[in-house]
Order: structure tokens, then sequence, then C-alpha cells
């Protein structure tokens, strides 16, 4: 299997995003299964996505897309091939591999040229774009169908369970950074995502549903806002990537932000492991009178009352649910388990 990079010519800066101070600019890739057709656009000022390039069925499909450095824009295709992109001709052309010979979903690029995927192994991969050497970091254990980010010097990624995790590289630790809002989440997994950067201590993130909305995350706080977008032209399909020109600069921004302090204050699943098989254990101190199951049509699956440390959920047949935690406070909050 090879690998594909894609080169991009960038206006480094045209547009503002809209955030003092900051001048990044956020590409999306999105592709139509209908037409075979894949488009390249450039989200501009929180509301307009402006068709930059499109790419026929002569050209491989692209699974995400990553800003390097030097403004160069890297992709990765869904056999694993680096291509070269130029958004002026609208072409690409065949710059290297990765060495796993398992399908990549997922990429981003850091600071010093190193470009990031994970694969259908569960391996999280360093690419150097300059040496072309491989080193396989270690095995997550899990996979993204979505992509790769940075997030205050941590690599981020959306699982199909609906949380993003967070990536220390220099110890391979991993903690959930944020559970990701049923209004956002709803049936559909996130398939994009990239950093909005201020300053290092000051980001947030765009994440791009299946359905193609929109929303810019507050990780640190809990809070999220809808993007209401217009198409300049609109080729369908659905968002398989994001990058932004500043996520290089999330990756440089290490010590602002620790990982414990999210676990502190972002409302992640009270219950693990998820995916589960017969049982849950949880994970908060706060009582809870209930956890309810739903199926994705609404329909109750089972409640457990006055939930323990351990609880059994042999009951559930395989699949997804909504989680309906009710706490003895009178909060009740929604999250989402995978059944297997």
């Amino acid at each position: 299997m090879k690998k594909l990079l894609l080169h991009l010519i960038l206006l480094m800066g045209a547009t503002g995003w809209g955030l003092t101070g900051s001048s990044q600019t956020v590409y999306v890739y999105q592709f139509n299964p209908n037409t075979n057709i894949g488009g390249l656009y450039e989200l501009v000022d929180q509301s307009m996505m402006n068709l930059l390039a499109t790419f026929d069925v002569s050209f491989p499909v692209l699974a995400d897309i990553a800003v390097a450095p030097s403004g160069d824009l890297y992709g990765l295709s869904q056999s694993g091939n680096i291509l070269l992109i130029d958004i002026d001709a609208q072409t690409m052309s065949d710059a290297g591999m990765f060495e796993s010979l398992w399908p990549h979903t997922a990429c981003t690029c850091d600071a010093l040229n190193n470009l990031y995927s994970l694969d259908y192994n569960y391996d999280l991969i360093r690419h150097n774009i300059t040496t072309q050497q491989d080193e396989v970091l270690f095995n997550t254990g899990e996979l993204t169908g979505g992509d790769l980010s940075f997030y205050n010097g941590y690599l981020i990624y959306p699982l199909a369970t609906g949380i993003i995790k967070a990536v220390d590289l220099s110890t391979y630790d991993v903690a959930v950074l944020y559970d990701i809002p049923a209004e956002i989440l709803t049936l559909e997994d996130i398939w994009g995502l990239c950093n909005v950067f201020e300053s290092c201590g000051d980001e947030e993130i765009i994440v791009a549903n299946t359905s193609n909305e929109f929303f810019r995350i507050n990780a640190f706080n809990n809070t999220f806002v809808a993007l209401d977008l217009t198409y300049g032209n609109n080729i369908g399909g659905v968002v398989y990537g994001m990058t932004s020109t500043d996520d290089v600069l999330a990756s440089e921004c290490h010590g602002t932000v620790f990982l414990d302090e999210f676990l502190k204050v972002a409302e992640f699943a009270p219950f693990y492991p998820n995916p589960a098989q017969d049982h849950i254990e949880i994970l908060r101190p706060e009582p809870m009178e209930s956890l309810e199951f739903f199926t994705p049509h609404g329909q109750s699956a089972g409640v457990i009352h006055n939930p323990g440390t351990e609880n059994d959920i042999s009951f559930l047949i395989p699949g997804t649910y909504v989680v309906l935690v009710r706490y003895a406070d009178g909060t009740v909050r929604e999250h989402r388990l995978v059944k297997r």
C-alpha cells in the first residue's frame, strides 16, 4: 500500500478566522461518492465554504489533509499513499509513502515536518517528510474514523463513541479531552477536526460530523457553538478531512495545559470501558440515580437504578446507545456507549 501527500501553495494568513490576533486559514476536503469528485475548500470567516479545487476520478480519494510548516498541504489517501497537490493546476503527484501496509484514516503535521497517522492496526505512526522515514510510536488500541490535529501540544483524535482523545507525545499517556455533546454527534461520526489557534493555552477545536454540520468547541470550558455555513459551490458528499495553517503552532504548545486538568473540568463519559462488553465501571464520585440506555431510534433498551461501581450491561445487544445519566442532584447528562 502506498501513501499520498498533497502539496498546496497557501496564502498564509490570507483570511482571518475571526478571533483576535488569529490569521489562520482552515481547509476542508469533501468527497462525493456518487460523482467520485473531491473538493478542497477554504473555510472563510466562520460562515463561507469557498471552493478552491476539484479532483475527478483520475485522482485518489483523500482520507485527510494537513498543513506543513512550509505552507505545503499534505494529504493522506484512503490506501495510505502520499501525494503532492498543486491547487492552481488542480493536480496531484506522488510524493512518498508510509511503510505500514494497513490503511490510514487520518493525518496531521507538527512544526518539525513530521506527519502523524493512525492506521487500521491502531498504530500511531510518525513519518518525517524530509527523510521519508517512519517510526511507529505506540499502539493506541483504538481507531479513529475521523481526523488528527494538535491542541495545546497534544495530539488529538475523535472516536465513534463520541469522545475526543488527547495523546501526550512525550509520555504516550492518553486521556479523554472532550465528550462530544449529543447535539453535535447526533447519530453521526466526527470525520473532520482541526485547531483554532489564538495562543498557547487559548485554543479551540473545529469539528465536522458526517452530516457536514460544523461546530467550534472550547474543550476546557465545555462549551460549543454551531457554525452557520454557506457554500459558494457545493460538490455534495461528506467532509473527509480538515486542517489549519496553525495546527503546527499548536504542536509547539508544551506544558501550557495538562491532561489531568481536562479530567477535572470536561464533561467526559462517567463510565469505563467504552466500547464495553458485559459490564461498565463508574468513574465519577457523584451519586447517580440511574443509567438509562436508548437505541439510535430513541427506544429505551433498559435502566440501571442506583448504579454501583461495577454494573452489568449484558442485557444490551451489540450496538451504539445514548446513555441518559441522572445524578442525585437532579443533573441529567447524555453520553454514548458502544456495546460489543
